[in-house]
């Protein structure tokens, strides 16, 4: 196991360089993590807004009965009747909203069933829409009773009113934190493709780039190791490295994302992430038999990793691509990486029509690794033609 023993000195040499990469992917993804922590959510309470109400009509019993109604639900504050005062109140924010009450506004509601309120409140409160409704609402439940009850009277009247619009609905608030945080989770893991790839191709081609030197590979040749021993080894020990990569984004997972991951879910994201893991390391290989530098590693592991990143949404969110960018992100591996995590963090259960999806796309990623699989092994077979030549 020579070789195969000089695949893990070359990574151990090449490990600072990794590490360097995973230390930074940590930090974006707690960083994101943060960004998306959902609020926690403690119920519902009804927004209460500063009202003023100034009457220019009698001292009647609906008239009392609308102050009594809106003070209940909102905070009741005392102006001046004049304009002036008004005007300062709605300045300084004394009174969001204000409402007055014009002369005759009694006898024309117990006569016709309709009155006519005046209101005026802070341009652009959204607090006042929720009173405006409420005295609307009055108003109107008023007008049915004087409508299909006459003789009522006004005691009668507000007694109904209120009776009616005291009846409230019970309200359950339904805590989805749990669906939203195994959401996030997926931007994990789409972000994980980068890192992945990126070390992925700059580990692979640093083996070998180091086997394949002149003097080392006529030395191997020289051997009496057999060649396709040889291929074995250096596949072994790339293959070795992806499976390291792998645990440590799934170590990483535990540590940033919690036991969350520990779950039908999780167990999807770290097959989906363990096929992605194989279709790099196929490209990796591909890729490491043309690069003939070590000055090109980088420049071809970045522009690779980061154009398929942000192709294919692990960067930017699928839904806010363009529909030509997902028509040619759908050639990449990397675009049904991406849907597969985001399909899995949107699964509320486990069922045969929510995982089709996934499984479909787990398929075509095995697809694309099969494909590569298969150019590399009809390039090496033309070198070793062109060898022989």
């Amino acid at each position: 196991m020579q070789v195969f023993k000089a695949c893990l000195k070359v990574i151990k040499i090449n490990m600072p360089m990794l590490l360097t990469y995973i230390l930074v992917f940590v930090g974006v993804t707690i960083v994101i993590n943060l960004l998306n922590q959902p609020a926690d959510m403690q119920g519902f309470t009804e927004s209460k807004c500063r009202v003023a109400i100034i009457n220019n009509d009698e001292e009647s019993v609906i008239v009392q009965g609308l102050m009594d109604f809106v003070g209940e639900r909102n905070i009741m504050v005392s102006i001046g009747g004049d304009r002036e005062s008004i005007q300062d109140a709605l300045f300084f924010q004394q009174a969001d909203y204000i409402i007055i009450i014009p002369e005759g506004f009694t006898g024309s509601l117990m006569e016709t069933g309709y009155a006519r309120l005046e209101k005026t409140a802070i341009p652009g409160s959204i607090s006042s829409l929720l009173v405006d409704m409420n005295v609307e609402k009055y108003l109107q439940t008023a007008g049915l009773y004087i409508k299909h009850q006459p003789g009522i009277t006004q005691e009668g009247l507000v007694e109904e009113i209120h009776r009616n619009l005291s009846e409230e609905v019970s309200v359950t608030m339904r805590d989805h934190r749990k669906v939203a945080d195994m959401k996030s989770h997926s931007y994990f893991f789409n972000y994980a493709f980068y890192t992945n790839s990126i070390m992925l191709i700059l580990g692979v081609s640093s083996i070998l780039l180091a086997l394949n030197r002149p003097d080392m590979r006529q030395r191997t040749l020289c051997s009496p190791i057999k060649p396709r021993r040889i291929s074995f080894e250096i596949m072994l020990g790339n293959l070795m490295l992806a499976l390291f990569l792998w645990l440590i984004n799934l170590l990483l997972a535990f540590i940033i994302c919690g036991s969350d991951i520990i779950s039908i879910s999780g167990l999807l994201w770290a097959a989906n992430l363990l096929l992605i893991t194989i279709v790099m390391l196929s490209i990796s290989i591909l890729l490491g038999g043309f690069i003939k530098k070590k000055n090109t590693q980088s420049a071809v592991a970045n522009t690779l990793a980061l154009g398929m990143s942000f192709v294919s949404g692990a960067f930017v969110p699928q839904a806010l691509l363009g529909k030509s960018v997902l028509a040619a992100a759908k050639f990449l591996p990397s675009y049904w990486y991406v849907k597969a995590s985001d399909e899995i963090g949107r699964l509320k259960e486990i069922s045969r029509s929510s995982l089709e999806p996934v499984f479909i796309c787990f398929l075509i990623e095995l697809g694309f690794a099969m494909a590569i699989i298969c150019v590399i092994l009809a390039v090496n077979r033309q070198r070793r033609l062109d060898t022989a030549l």
